[in-house]
């Protein structure tokens, strides 16, 4: 796959080009909300591009925007290996390990953000309740909360 439709980047640098198929477009797709997630864990400092990559633990793009001298004393303290790659981990654990529960979540914000909605008021539901369960919440007699008919 690699060598179709990436030959000359990575997937986390990949650009759609027109005639890809759907399915392709959809991983692509994928690979952007990954990208929203995704942090440089600095290893020797090689791989990592400073100015574009996602680096730095605080801020919403985890770049340095210019240089500053509060990213000056946050970037000396990253501890150095140059015996270990730079490697990307999932900024939204603190292990660094990428879940579908913390990308759901990651989507859930990143939808309620464009929209002007609160992330916090979501619902963690996919589905509609039903007329059942909206009527049982409020109190109202169901076919599972009814008393039964006892044949005294």
């Amino acid at each position: 796959m690699k060598a179709k439709y990436f030959p000359h980047s990575d997937i986390l640098h990949c650009v759609p080009r027109s005639g890809i198929s759907y399915a392709w477009r959809s991983i692509l797709r994928g690979v952007e909300l990954l990208k929203e997630g995704i942090i440089w864990r600095i290893g020797n400092g090689k791989t990592v591009r400073i100015w574009e990559d996602p680096w730095l633990l605080k801020g919403n793009t985890r770049k340095p925007i210019m240089p500053k001298r509060e990213d000056a004393a946050e970037i000396l303290r990253i501890p150095i290996d140059e015996q270990m790659e730079d490697w990307p981990a999932w900024h939204f654990d603190a292990k660094g390990l990428f879940s579908v529960k913390s990308a759901y979540k990651l989507v859930v914000a990143v939808r309620d953000n464009s929209s002007g909605r609160d992330a916090s008021s979501s619902s963690n539901e996919v589905c509609e309740p039903t007329n059942e369960e909206k009527y049982s919440k409020t109190g109202g007699a169901t076919r599972h909360n009814m008393p039964s008919l006892q044949k005294a």
